[in-house]
C-alpha cells in the first residue's frame, strides 16, 4: 500500500497537512503489464529508429505505478483546443445520443453554456435516452436548486457529490474531497474529457479568450472511461444506475494507443505515470498547467530531467481566476529556471488547459492540474495517448501558445520587488486554500 493510501494519509487529509510523497513505495506496487509485440508506427511509416524507440521506450514505463488499465490500441482522437468548439462537440454528442449519456462535471452553472447542455440533456431524455449527471458540490454551488429540479422533472438522474452538508453525505465528510473530472459517455462509444467545466468563465469577454483543451475518443478505450464513471456514481449514491446499455461491443476507429486514467484520494494513477514519463524523458517535456504547485518529487523530476539535457519548458497562465494559486506557482519560477527549465506565462487568454507531451511521443490531457491539491484530494481523469503522430499535434499546439506567450527572463525575474516575493511566500505556504 502507498503512503498516500495508508490511514496516516487520511488522517493527514482530514488535518490539511501535506503528505510526505517522498517515499519510493508507490513506484514498486506493482510489475509492468503491458506486453508489447505489435509494430509501433509513426507518421504512418514504420520506424526503425528515433521516434519508434523514443514510443517504445515510453511503452515500457507507462504502466509501472499499480493501475487497473491498460493501453488499447484501435481508437481515434480529436483535439479540442477552444471553449465554443468544446461546447459545439458535447452538444452535438448529446444530440446524437440514441441510448445513453453520463456526464461528471466538477462545476456546473446556470449560464448560457449550462443551459444550452441542459436543454441538450432534456431533448435527449424525451428521445428515451437515459441521462445521468454527476456534478460537484463545491464546484457546483452556485447551481440553483430550480436548475437541478426541472433536469430531474425531465426524468434525468442527477447526483451531487460529497455534498457540503455533512448531513447529506453518504459515509464519512471529507470537504476536500472534490470531484474535478469533466467527462462525458454517449452511447458507451464516445468519451469527451479534458479541462472545460460547464460553464463560461466570467473572466472572458471579447477581448480574452478561453483557453482549455479536451480530447474526443471514440474505440475500445472509451470501456475504461466508463468504467470510471460507473464506479464513481455506485460509490457515492445509494441508487443503481437505471438501465441501458452502457458496455455496446466496440471495434477498432483509429490507430491510437489510449489508456484512460483515474486518480483519487487513495489512488496517484495520474501522478505515478506524469512522473514516470518526465523521469525517462530523453528529448523533451512540455507542460501546460493553470496552476502550478507541485510536490518535491514532482519538481525534482522536472528539475532533474532539465539538468540531464532534457528540454523542458512549462506553459503557465499571465493571470488566473485565482491569484493567489498564480502567486504560488510563480514561487517555483526561481527553483525552475536555475535548473535550466523554461517557463512561459501565456497572454489575452484564459489559460484552463492541463495537458503534456514528453518526447513528442507521451501524451496526457486531462482534469488534472499540477497541484498537490489535484494530487492528494480530488477525484480527476486523464487520457494517456501513446504516439508521435499524435504528439506531433500537442507539439504543434504548445508553440501555438508559445507565440502568444511571453517567456520569464531569469534576471529580470531575479529583481521582483519585495512586496511579490512576500505574496508568492504567503500562496506558497497556504497551497491547500486555492
Amino acid at each position: 500500500m502507498s503512503i498516500r493510501g495508508s490511514r496516516l494519509a487520511s488522517t493527514l487529509r482530514r488535518a490539511g497537512a501535506t503528505v510526505p510523497w517522498r517515499a519510493r513505495r508507490r513506484f514498486l506496487r506493482a510489475a509492468i503489464a503491458l506486453h508489447w509485440s505489435a509494430v509501433v508506427l509513426c507518421g504512418g511509416a514504420v520506424l526503425t529508429s528515433g521516434c519508434a524507440q523514443l514510443v517504445q521506450r515510453h511503452l515500457d514505463v507507462a504502466t509501472a505505478p499499480a493501475s487497473a488499465t491498460r493501453f488499447v490500441g484501435g481508437n481515434h482522437v480529436e483535439l479540442l483546443t477552444t471553449g465554443p468548439r468544446i461546447e459545439n462537440a458535447l452538444l452535438d454528442a448529446v444530440a446524437a445520443a440514441t441510448n445513453s449519456v453520463n456526464l461528471e462535471t466538477y462545476i456546473l452553472a446556470a449560464d448560457e453554456v449550462g443551459t444550452r447542455l441542459a436543454r441538450a440533456l432534456v431533448a435527449a431524455r424525451e428521445r428515451g435516452v437515459t441521462v445521468n449527471l454527476m456534478y460537484d458540490s463545491y464546484g457546483s454551488r452556485d447551481l440553483p436548486d430550480a436548475f437541478i429540479a426541472q433536469l430531474r422533472s425531465a426524468g434525468i438522474a442527477t447526483l451531487e457529490f460529497n455534498p457540503l452538508d455533512p448531513r447529506d453525505t453518504r459515509g464519512a465528510w471529507e470537504p476536500n474531497h472534490r470531484d474535478h473530472r469533466k467527462l462525458l459517455i454517449v452511447d458507451g462509444r464516445t468519451a469527451i474529457l479534458g479541462g472545460a467545466n460547464i460553464r463560461r468563465p466570467p473572466s472572458v469577454d471579447g477581448e480574452r479568450r478561453w483557453r482549455d483543451t479536451d480530447v474526443l475518443v471514440k474505440g475500445p478505450v472509451v470501456t475504461q472511461f466508463q468504467d470510471l464513471f460507473v464506479a464513481s456514481w455506485l460509490a457515492e449514491s445509494a441508487t443503481p444506475m437505471a438501465p441501458a446499455f452502457y458496455y455496446p461491443s466496440l471495434s477498432k476507429v483509429g490507430d491510437q494507443q489510449v489508456r484512460a486514467v483515474g486518480e483519487g484520494p487513495d489512488s496517484d494513477n495520474i501522478y505515478a505515470a506524469l512522473t514516470a514519463a518526465i523521469s525517462k524523458a530523453r528529448t523533451s517535456v512540455h507542460l501546460t498547467t493553470p496552476y502550478f504547485v507541485p510536490d518535491p518529487r514532482l519538481l525534482t523530476a522536472i528539475q532533474n530531467a532539465s539538468r540531464r539535457g532534457v528540454e523542458v519548458a512549462l506553459m503557465l497562465p499571465s493571470d488566473s481566476d485565482v491569484p493567489a494559486a498564480l502567486a504560488a506557482a510563480r514561487s517555483y519560477y526561481d527553483e525552475l529556471m536555475a535548473a535550466g527549465v523554461t517557463v512561459y506565462e501565456l497572454q489575452g487568454a484564459l489559460l484552463h488547459a492541463k495537458t503534456a507531451v514528453v518526447d513528442h511521443s507521451w501524451s496526457t490531457i486531462g482534469s488534472t492540474n499540477l497541484d498537490m491539491r489535484s494530487f492528494l484530494f480530488n477525484r480527476e481523469v486523464n487520457a494517456v495517448v501513446l504516439g508521435h503522430d499524435f504528439g506531433t499535434k500537442m507539439e504543434v499546439l504548445f508553440f501555438q501558445d508559445v507565440a502568444n506567450s511571453v517567456r520569464i527572463d531569469e534576471g529580470k525575474w531575479r529583481m521582483r520587488g519585495i512586496r511579490a516575493r512576500f505574496a508568492e511566500l504567503i500562496a506558497r505556504m497556504f497551497w491547500y486554500l486555492w
